[in-house]
């Protein structure tokens, strides 16, 4: 014979049965959309580093604008740039959240990026779309710089490019295929030559 305790724990467990087999549907079927959601969402890139792809309107005279927060300045550009400026934007806002000191950074003074072309040589051409990571200081024994290149070599090839350059001259260039490539090249280059700690100190002294 089962005592009142048992009893009670009987009722209560026939009772919890029938709500928790229906919570156990709600929660399986939220579970199997947000797995259907994120496999029709599943990216080859990070969350912050999003690629935008803009075609420029066909027979408009109106500049195409990059589709980049406004915290991001961008200058002297032509509207078939827009597609490089765009993934090179998110790979700025990306960084600036990561490491907020760079935006004090004498890189970040005039624009955040900038379009320029460059004949490289006969058959060659390159449209640039570069920013520069200038901590600018005088305390280092070397001022190191780092410049994000996106440079379209010709019709069917286009690359990244991660140039470190040590008192104007060139030391190391490395060729990236995609933004996340760029993202942790510049952070290993950052955290080598102790970049991030310049702009800090850079960014304390200029409050």
């Amino acid at each position: 014979m089962m005592s009142d305790r048992q009893i009670k724990r009987a009722h209560h467990k026939v009772y919890r049965n029938g709500f928790d087999s229906e919570k156990v549907r709600l929660i399986a079927g939220h579970v199997g959309y947000l797995k259907k959601i994120r496999s029709k969402s599943k990216r080859n890139h990070s969350a912050d580093v999003v690629p935008l792809n803009v075609s420029t309107p066909v027979n408009s005279n109106e500049m195409a604008k990059p589709r980049l927060p406004d915290s991001i300045v961008v200058t002297n550009y032509k509207d078939e740039q827009v597609p490089y400026i765009e993934p090179l934007g998110w790979v700025l806002v990306y960084l600036f959240k990561r490491y907020p000191e760079l935006k004090h950074t004498q890189g970040f003074s005039d624009s955040h990026i900038k379009g320029d072309e460059s004949v490289l040589r006969k058959g060659f051409y390159e449209t640039h779309a570069y920013s520069k990571i200038d901590v600018g200081s005088d305390s280092h024994s070397q001022n190191i710089t780092i410049d994000i290149v996106h440079g379209r070599f010709d019709a069917n090839s286009a690359r990244w490019s991660v140039e470190i350059f040590a008192n104007g001259g060139l030391v190391r260039k490395y060729i990236c295929e995609t933004q996340d490539q760029v993202v942790a090249k510049i952070d290993q280059q950052l955290h080598k030559y102790r970049l991030i700690q310049l702009a800090w100190d850079q960014a304390q002294r200029a409050r």
